[in-house]
């Protein structure tokens, strides 16, 4: 499929260059860290222009310390606060162009309201009627098509096309087209200090075990992670976990299934510090979550992400140049779907623990057997594929669909 285009209905583009913009990225970590490649060429664009973002406490302390940046403004957690806070901000600061790369018709419209002159966004829904169908454009002066379901298009790629109604060369934004992470020192040295807690070291083997989410449509039984934890340890890898406090008890689980040590870091780290952490590891293993992003921003080596109803093409790592596999069951012609409205969940319910353990040995077999080799960069060309059938007794308190 071709790249998103920008619509027939787009304000024309005799506006004068924009001297004071807003990014609102979607609330989701992963969603901004793919938002960075479209900030970078913006600000190369426009390097005298004012620039700042909206975003959840999470992104707000992910772009504090980044030099594409003016302004970061935190958006409150309740819905009505949030709009309140958007509103306040418009208010103030008069913005002549916001950049809405949510998929949020009631935000679009606010920005209406609030007399911002220039509006560009995502429309057009995936789906027509009866699924929903409604138009999220609403209120933009500009805006762009949002891919299909099935597209081959990076969603790095997708939000850097929202800077068409701007004006922005393709080489400019080419240029800039690689994610990037920001920490300070003080960052890294509580990742030290959190490590040595845990009696872990920068120079260990380590592996980021990532096995849950925010969206329980990603989620997979837990107990498929028991033998690729196990296989990690065995390999001289030292398993950590990342996450919030409410993440800490299924890593417990985890690892009083795997009878191997995990280092349970959830809830003891920010999410820069936690960049710093991932820094130091040689390979990551977990969900299609944010943590799959800022591992890739980082430079972590090898990536291995478990995929359910998402499309893997899209929403990979990208740009990234290290070792890459995605995990996924390759015998349903259903997915990528819409997870809200699927039925039987097969594609993660069904994702063996044995396409897993395989994706695992694959990135095994491509490190040196010396603790302090961290790979190379080529990418991984191949895909595990995920089989059908369940598998394996659950883990007491994991989530089992029926």
């Amino acid at each position: 499929m071709p790249a998103p285009m920008v619509s027939t209905f787009s304000t024309p583009s005799d506006l004068s260059p924009p001297s004071k913009l807003l990014v609102i990225p979607l609330r989701f970590i992963g969603d901004g860290v793919l938002t960075i490649p479209m900030i970078a060429a913006l600000r190369a664009h426009l390097p005298q222009a004012r620039i700042d973002l909206f975003g959840p406490a999470t992104l707000a302390n992910l772009f504090e310390p980044s030099p594409l940046l003016d302004g970061v403004y935190t958006e409150p957690g309740p819905k009505a606060e949030a709009k309140a806070a958007l509103a306040d901000l418009l208010s103030s600061q008069r913005y002549d162009t916001v950049i809405l790369a949510r998929r949020s018709v009631s935000q679009a419209l606010a920005l209406k309201r609030a007399g911002v002159p220039r509006r560009i966004g995502f429309d057009e829904q995936r789906f027509g009627w009866p699924l929903g169908y409604k138009r999220w454009g609403w209120g933009l002066t500009d805006s762009i098509r949002f891919p299909e379901l099935t597209t081959t298009v990076p969603q790095a790629k997708t939000y850097a096309s929202l800077l068409a109604p701007l004006s922005v060369p393709a080489d400019t934004i080419e240029r800039h087209m690689h994610l990037q992470a920001w920490t300070t020192q003080q960052d890294e040295a509580a990742a030290q200090t959190l490590l040595a807690k845990f009696g872990l070291s920068p120079d260990d083997r380590l592996a980021i075990i990532h096995a849950t989410s925010a969206s329980k449509e990603k989620s997979i039984p837990l107990e498929r992670f028991v033998a690729s934890v196990q296989r990690l340890h065995e390999a001289g890898f030292c398993c950590m976990a990342l996450g919030t406090a409410q993440d800490a008890e299924t890593y417990d689980r985890l690892q009083q299934a795997a009878m191997v040590p995990i280092a349970n870091l959830c809830g003891q780290s920010t999410l820069r510090q936690s960049l710093a952490i991932m820094r130091h590891a040689t390979l990551f293993l977990g969900l299609d979550s944010g943590p799959v992003h800022l591992c890739a921003a980082v430079g972590v080596p090898h990536i291995i992400a478990l995929y359910g109803p998402i499309n893997e093409q899209q929403w990979r790592p990208y740009p990234y140049n290290g070792h890459f596999t995605p995990v996924f069951n390759t015998a349903l012609d259903c997915r990528p779907c819409a997870p809200k409205v699927c039925r039987h969940n097969r594609c993660r319910m069904d994702l063996s623990s044995q396409a897993i353990l395989s994706a695992v040995d694959t990135h095994l077999k491509q490190l040196a057997p010396s603790p302090g080799h961290r790979g190379a960069s080529e990418p991984v060309t191949g895909i595990a594929q995920g089989m059908g059938g369940r598998e394996g007794e659950s883990i007491p308190g994991s989530h089992r669909d029926a």
